[in-house]
């Protein structure tokens, strides 16, 4: 088949990494492939770290998770303390104070008992510690009898950062936690032939 050279816009070409994929015959595969592990150099060169609870074990290689910040005017973390239904949705309270001084919509996302994410849903901030969703895809338990769900609230353009998970590993109660970025631009070129 021969080499198949995978170059984003912009690339040089000047610094060169040979891949052999032994079973691959079709020149489109091999582009594909090619061009993927380019955009993986290119979009996912930082690494997450971060701890959990138990919650991180429901997590395999590469599962889609959402992360905050506690870097102010970012995401916000808290836990949900109560879910009310009200006319026109859900009436949330958080365990602590949300910022609402970004002049852009919000989202929040809520975590499932398995520890996956519900959301993100647009937000209607009532005040610094209530937030109005219109729709629940699941009924949190807010009994204490399990670990409180958990709360992603922050501005649309800064809400969490979407990472895949490389890494679990249980430590001292907790599970320590390593991704990388979510990027989609990573498969621009997925379903791409190969130029001639």
């Amino acid at each position: 088949m021969g080499t198949v050279p995978c170059r984003w816009p912009g690339d040089a070409g000047l610094k060169v990494e040979k891949i052999k994929l032994p079973g691959v015959g079709d020149r489109n595969r091999a582009y594909q492939f090619g061009m993927r592990r380019r955009g993986h150099q290119l979009f996912r060169q930082d690494t997450y770290t971060w701890e959990t609870e138990l919650a991180g074990m429901n997590s395999g290689y590469l599962s889609f998770c959402a992360v905050a910040s506690d870097t102010p005017g970012l995401c916000q973390s808290a836990l949900l303390l109560s879910v009310q239904a009200v006319t026109g949705g859900f009436l949330l309270e958080s365990s602590e104070p949300i910022d609402w001084s970004a002049p852009e919509a919000y989202r929040v996302g809520i975590s499932r008992p398995d520890g996956s994410l519900s959301g993100p849903f647009p937000v209607i901030a009532v005040d610094e510690y209530h937030l109005q969703i219109a729709d629940l895809d699941f009924a949190p338990d807010t009994s204490m009898t399990l670990e409180l769900p958990q709360l992603l609230v922050g501005p649309v353009s800064k809400w969490a950062y979407p990472v895949l998970v490389n890494s679990s590993s249980p430590s001292n109660g907790n599970v320590a936690m390593k991704g990388m970025p979510y990027d989609a631009r990573v498969y621009t070129y997925d379903g791409s032939a190969a130029p001639a």
